[in-house]
């Protein structure tokens, strides 16, 4: 028969030993807990990035539309686009979304940026990162890489 005291510490050190586990996983769940924090403020930052170079190069497409609308028929004008964004390849798609609004999407990296363009683009129209060539003619205004 095992001593009355001998119990007691054996369940002494079995209860120090659960508690020891539960605290240890807690720690871990916390630790765990902030390093997903981090990670989804750290992704967060980086889209917001992405989004303000590719918001200068919205701008850049939508000055030269707008420049080009408010010219006369037949103006023709020859424009550059950054091969790369910050080191990234990119690529810019015309989507005509209705006979009265044109649509521009952007892919850069794993993200797409989409907006609506002012000028009525024409359907065959491409644009491409290097030199890009408008044409305003009575309807639309067509871009492409050949003059």
């Amino acid at each position: 028969m095992i001593p009355l005291k001998r119990m007691v510490r054996r369940a002494r050190q079995g209860q120090s030993a659960f508690e020891f586990v539960m605290l240890s996983a807690a720690l871990l769940l916390g630790i765990s807990i902030l390093i997903i924090g981090a990670q989804s403020m750290l992704i967060g930052i980086a889209h917001d990035e992405d989004s303000k170079y590719i918001s200068v190069l919205v701008k850049a497409i939508n000055d030269e539309l707008a420049f080009a609308a408010s010219q006369p028929d037949g103006y023709k004008h020859e424009f550059e686009l950054p091969q790369f964004v910050n080191g990234y390849t990119y690529r810019v798609e015309v989507i005509e979304e209705s006979p009265a609004r044109d649509a521009i999407l952007i892919t850069y990296k794993t993200h797409e940026f989409f907006w609506f363009a002012a000028q009525d683009i024409a359907a065959t129209s491409t644009i491409e990162p290097g030199t890009n060539f408008l044409e305003n003619t009575a309807a639309e205004i067509l871009i492409d890489q050949s003059p």
